[in-house]
């Protein structure tokens, strides 16, 4: 940092370092510099929204990991292997914090998201599965179940599965 302190990289390691201290104000302006740097710096955003949730700030935690996904959207043509790996976490962890608190139409969104950028990605299909079927939506469960099971196997998320035998 010292030989490049506008490096976003180096920034969002020395901000790593002083989060593992539990120097979580240092990391965050750090990291806070780091996305003043680079727009796109989605792993240090992914970060940030670590720190917003572990110190009880849900609603930054979902903007940082919004924004962080975003970044992954615009970055996915220069960095897919790094981008891709991790895309479909984020919008499932989004999605996940929306159902938790019980905005059930937006967590739909973002599952359904996931599944349009990887298509029968296991955990996103089960989760929106259970969410239609937590509102009475069986047919679009066992559909989304049973597509799933087909392309990828068995699913225990799944076992509401009528028989058909």
């Amino acid at each position: 940092v010292r030989l490049s302190p506008e490096d976003p990289d180096a920034l969002k390691a020395l901000g790593l370092a002083h989060s593992a201290r539990g120097e979580l104000d240092r990391a965050r302006e750090l990291y806070m510099r780091a996305v003043s740097e680079d727009e796109n710096a989605w792993e240090v955003m992914a970060n940030l929204g670590e720190l917003a949730s572990l110190t009880g700030q849900p609603a930054a935690a979902l903007e940082w990991y919004t924004q962080a996904y975003e970044a992954m959207d615009r970055m996915y043509s220069e960095e897919p292997q790094r981008v891709g790996a991790l895309r479909a976490s984020m919008g499932i962890l989004i999605g996940d914090i929306y159902s938790q608190q019980g905005e059930l139409e937006q967590a739909e969104g973002w599952y359904r998201r996931t599944l349009d950028q990887t298509p029968y990605e296991p955990e996103a299909t089960t989760r929106l599965a259970q969410l239609l079927r937590s509102r009475g939506e069986e047919a679009g469960a066992i559909l989304l179940c049973e597509e799933l099971s087909h392309r990828v196997g068995a699913m225990p998320e799944c076992e509401f599965l009528p028989d058909r035998d």
